[in-house]
């Protein structure tokens, strides 16, 4: 049921900008919209083993298929130069056999921003390859949780069944969120450097052979960025945004104050605040160093990166999903990764026509009807996702470029959605 009043609209705006899932404590402490909705627990990983079993909506299909599988490389109609067979001619042709696993507990990163983080293992000799999951905007847990969701935890899980190590962390705002600057914050410390960091500690565990890095929203947007830097084999994004964060924010706000056809004088006066903002960050400013979206550092930094110059930079091999009902990344932004990265035979890319934000079965959650019930990542994607990288793992040597040592620089350039 859509929200009935102007206060009901605005929190749904909220929920949808804030990802469902933000504590509020943290975001204001950073400077980002103090209107944030109640906080979620912050959730241990469970030990490894047979979930139990959760409650399942009524009503709803065991899983979805996806609409298209597309690829971002030459139509078959059209011509193409010989090259080498692609990872569908040289990979497994099946997923193995699940195989149990393992978890245990490690550290990720260096004093003063110690994270906790859950290393999933297969029970079975090495090599095989692991990931880096990389989460969402916001101050997430390792397991990305929101309510009764935890799709990170997900993923490992279904990822460790199927022979695959990975690393999932506590995001450094969700363990010291009020301890850090909001003015001086960037997507380096709130994000990059505590993967950069699991990437190495996953490399040095025994039995893991290649590393890919798997992201998702933001996560997703920046893990060109973050495999180029880490020397890993390939990156896996799930829901990556191209159009700056900043615009996505001030269209959705945008759409929830004009969703019954009239805007208050309140609204309005937000709204230009909002495209004032936006405009601030498209020209590079930092002053003043808050503003109604935010602290203008992050957001600049954010456009100056430029995920579609990282990703067309980055020459491994990359798998790009999106939900067609994702109300958060609206999945038009996955044609602008599909242009960007045309011609790339090492690059797919699929719609789930049916799957949401979090690549669970039906529309995001809101107000009304979120956590009711546990919605978990669908299995097709998680064995999309697996047969992707064994796919690429047996192929997967040193990759180009040896993994960059610092925190490097993004090639100067102008700003996405200049």
């Amino acid at each position: 049921m859509l929200p009935r009043t102007r206060t009901a609209w605005v929190r749904l705006f909220l929920v949808v900008v804030l990802f469902l899932a933000m504590p509020p404590g943290m975001m204001r402490g950073l400077g980002f919209w103090p209107g944030a909705p109640a906080p979620h627990a912050h959730a241990a990983a469970d030990p490894a083993g047979p979930d139990p079993a959760d409650p399942v909506e009524p009503g709803l299909p065991g899983s979805a298929q996806p609409e298209a599988a597309d690829s971002a490389g030459p139509e078959p109609s059209e011509a193409a130069e010989p090259g080498p067979p692609g990872p569908e001619e040289t990979g497994p042709p099946a997923l193995p056999a699940e195989v149990s696993f393992r978890e245990e507990t490690v550290t990720v990163g260096e004093e003063p921003w110690l994270l906790e983080g859950t290393l999933t293992l297969p029970d079975r000799p090495g090599p095989f390859p692991g990931v880096v999951l990389v989460a969402d905007f916001g101050p997430y847990d390792r397991d990305e949780t929101a309510g009764p969701d935890r799709p990170f935890r997900d993923l490992a899980r279904g990822l460790g069944r199927r022979g695959i190590a990975s690393l999932r962390f506590d995001k450094r705002t969700a363990v010291y969120g009020p301890k850090m600057d909001g003015n001086a914050i960037t997507v380096e410390e709130e994000v990059i450097a505590d993967a950069l960091s699991a990437a190495s500690l996953l490399r040095e565990q025994e039995g893991v052979g290649p590393v890919f890095i798997l992201g998702h929203g933001l996560g997703a947007t920046l893990a060109p960025e973050i495999a180029r830097r880490a020397g890993a084999a390939g990156a896996v994004l799930l829901a990556p945004f191209a159009t700056p964060l900043d615009e996505l924010v001030r269209q959705q706000l945008e759409a929830s104050f004009s969703a019954d056809g009239r805007l208050t004088l309140t609204e309005s006066a937000q709204l230009e605040r909002a495209r004032a903002a936006v405009e601030q960050f498209r020209q590079g400013k930092t002053d003043p160093a808050q503003t109604f979206l935010g602290p203008s550092r992050y957001f600049v930094d954010l456009r100056q990166r430029n995920p579609l110059r990282q990703a067309v930079q980055y020459l491994q091999p990359m798998l790009i999903l999106q939900g067609g009902r994702d109300e958060q990344v609206p999945p038009s932004e996955l044609d602008r990764w599909r242009q960007a990265l045309a011609g790339r035979r090492d690059v797919e890319l699929r719609l789930y026509a049916e799957l949401n934000h979090r690549f669970a079965w039906g529309p995001d959650p809101s107000p009304s009807t979120t956590y009711r019930w546990p919605r978990q990542v669908q299995p097709e994607v998680i064995e999309a996702v697996a047969l992707w990288i064994l796919r690429q793992a047996p192929a997967a040597g040193e990759p180009r470029g040896a993994a960059e040592d610092g925190p490097g620089a993004p090639a100067a350039g102008s700003a996405l959605g200049a």
